[in-house]
C-alpha cells in the first residue's frame, strides 16, 4: 500500500468524508430525536415488528401488511434494533461510516482509471456535498441507497468495457438490492439492460438477477393484498406532487391544500375505505392521473420548476435544526422558487451567508464540470458510457422533479461527480483500459 493511504484511499479523503458527518452526529448526540424524522419513525417501526413477530408492518396488531416501504433500509436497521436498547444513535453512526466509505469507493474506482486529480476532484464532490452530509445521519434510506448505486454503477461501467455474465447478474443483483431499499430504481434496470445488447445471455442474467429479489417482494405484496406493486409510493406521489402541483399552478393555492382536496376526491370515489396501502395506491394513482392526463403543459411546467428547486436547493436550514434550533418549513409547499424563506433564513444566520455562497458556486461548477465530463466522453469516442452515465443521470433527475426537493438530489450526486472527473482526466478516453494497460484503438 502506498504511504498515506487508509483502506485504498488517501487519509485526507477518509478526514474530509468522516469530519463533518461525525461532527454532525455529535453535535446532535444528546437528542436522539434529531436523527428520526417521520419516515425513520416509520422504518423503525418496521424492523421492530419484523423482528419482534415476524410482519412486516408498522402498527400493532393485528399487524396490517405495510405495502407502501420496501424491505431493504428496515432490514438494514434491524441488527441495530436487535443489538441495541437504544438503537439510532449506532445506526447514525453506522451511517456516517458508510457515507464516508461511498465517497472512498468511487476514490478507488477513479484514481486508477482517470489519474489521482480526476479520483480527488469526484471523491470530494461526494464527501463534502452539504445536502449529502445533512442526510447522512438521519434515519432516511438515502445513504445506503448511494451507496449501493455507487457500487452497482461502477460494476455496470465495468461491463461496458469487459461484459460477462457473471458481470452481468452481479451487477443486476446491486440494482435489485437498491430497488427494495428505495423503489425510485425499480425501473432502472430495464433501461440499463442495452449495456449487454452483444450478449442476449448476459442481457437475460442482468434482467433476472435486477428483479429476482423485487419479484419475491411483488409476489409477497399479492398474497397479502391481493396487488402486486411492487411499493404504493408510485400511486400516492403521483396524486400529492404531481397532481395536486399542477392544480396549485391552475387554480392557485398551496400544493399540500390542492393534495388534500384531491385525497378527498379520491377517498369519495372508494368510499367503502381501502383494504391496504396497496388500494389505497392503486385508487390516488388513477386520480392522479386524470389530472396529469388533462394537462400536460401544466405537468412540464411543475417538473421545471422542481427540477430547478432540486439542483439549485442548499439545505442549510437543516444546520440550525441540527445545532436544536429548529428553523420553519415550508409544510405547505409552493410550487414556484421565490428565494424567500431563503433570505430570511440568511437575515437571521449572517453566518450562514459564506457558507450559502461557497455551495452555490461548488454546485455550479460541479454542473458545469459534469456537463463539460460528458461533452468530452462524447468526443473521444466513448460514447457508451456518455450515454450510460447521461441516462442514470437523468433517471433520477427526472423522478426528482416531480417533487422538486433538494433531499432527492443525493442520488444524483455521485453521477455528477464522476461526469466532473472525466472532465479533469489527464487521459483520453478514446484508448481501451484493459489490464490496467493503455491500449490505443487505432493501434
Amino acid at each position: 500500500m502506498r504511504k498515506g493511504m487508509l483502506l485504498g484511499a488517501p487519509w485526507w479523503l477518509w478526514a474530509a468524508a468522516l469530519a463533518p458527518r461525525l461532527g454532525l452526529w455529535l453535535l446532535a448526540a444528546g437528542d436522539p430525536a434529531r436523527f428520526v424524522p417521520i419516515d425513520g419513525v416509520g422504518y423503525l417501526a418496521l424492523a421492530g415488528n419484523m423482528l419482534d413477530h415476524g410482519v412486516f408492518s408498522t402498527g400493532p396488531e393485528p399487524f396490517v401488511p405495510n405495502t407502501f416501504r420496501t424491505p431493504g433500509y428496515p432490514l438494514f436497521l434491524a441488527p441495530f434494533v436487535a443489538l441495541f436498547d437504544a438503537p439510532v444513535l449506532p445506526a447514525a453512526l453506522a451511517q456516517c461510516l458508510i457515507g464516508a466509505a461511498t465517497a472512498v469507493l468511487l476514490w478507488r474506482w477513479l484514481e486508477p482509471r482517470w489519474g489521482r486529480l480526476a479520483a480527488a476532484v469526484g471523491a470530494l464532490a461526494v464527501a463534502l456535498d452539504l445536502v449529502t452530509i445533512f442526510h447522512t445521519p438521519m434515519l432516511l434510506s438515502e445513504t445506503v441507497f448511494v451507496f449501493l448505486v455507487v457500487a452497482a454503477f461502477v460494476r455496470t461501467w465495468d461491463q461496458i468495457e469487459r461484459p460477462g455474465l457473471k458481470g452481468a447478474a452481479l451487477c443486476g443483483l446491486l440494482w435489485g438490492v437498491g430497488a427494495l431499499v428505495r423503489p425510485l430504481s425499480f425501473h432502472l434496470p430495464v433501461a440499463l439492460v442495452w449495456v449487454w445488447r452483444r450478449d442476449r445471455k448476459a442481457a437475460a442474467c442482468f434482467l433476472l438477477a435486477a428483479y429476482l429479489l423485487p419479484g419475491a417482494w411483488m409476489a409477497r405484496n399479492f398474497r397479502a393484498t391481493g396487488v402486486s406493486a411492487f411499493s404504493g409510493v408510485g400511486g400516492v406521489a403521483m396524486l400529492s406532487y404531481m397532481a395536486a402541483g399542477i392544480e396549485s399552478l391552475r387554480l392557485g393555492g398551496t400544493v399540500k391544500e390542492r393534495d388534500l382536496e384531491l385525497q378527498a376526491v379520491a377517498d369519495a370515489e372508494h368510499p367503502g375505505g381501502y383494504a391496504s396501502d396497496a388500494e389505497r395506491s392503486q385508487v390516488y394513482g388513477r386520480v392522479g392521473a386524470r389530472v396529469i392526463g388533462a394537462h400536460p403543459f401544466l405537468l412540464v411546467r411543475y417538473c421545471s420548476w422542481g427540477l430547478l428547486k432540486t439542483l439549485a436547493g442548499t439545505g442549510l436550514e437543516m444546520l440550525p435544526q441540527w445545532a436544536g434550533r429548529p428553523e420553519g418549513i415550508d409544510a405547505e409547499y409552493r410550487v414556484k422558487a421565490s428565494g424567500r424563506g431563503t433570505v430570511a433564513l440568511l437575515r437571521r444566520y449572517p453566518w450562514l451567508i459564506p457558507l450559502q455562497l461557497g455551495y452555490m458556486a461548488a454546485l455550479a461548477a460541479l454542473y458545469l464540470l459534469c456537463a463539460a465530463g460528458l461533452l468530452r466522453f462524447w468526443r473521444e469516442r466513448r460514447r457508451a458510457e456518455a450515454a450510460f452515465l447521461g441516462l442514470i443521470l437523468g433517471y433520477f433527475l427526472a423522478f426528482s422533479s416531480s417533487q422538486g426537493y433538494y433531499r432527492y438530489r443525493i442520488p444524483c450526486v455521485p453521477l455528477l461527480a464522476v461526469g466532473a472527473a472525466a472532465a479533469v482526466a489527464a487521459r483520453r478516453f478514446d484508448t481501451i483500459e484493459k489490464d490496467g494497460i493503455q491500449e490505443n484503438r487505432g493501434s
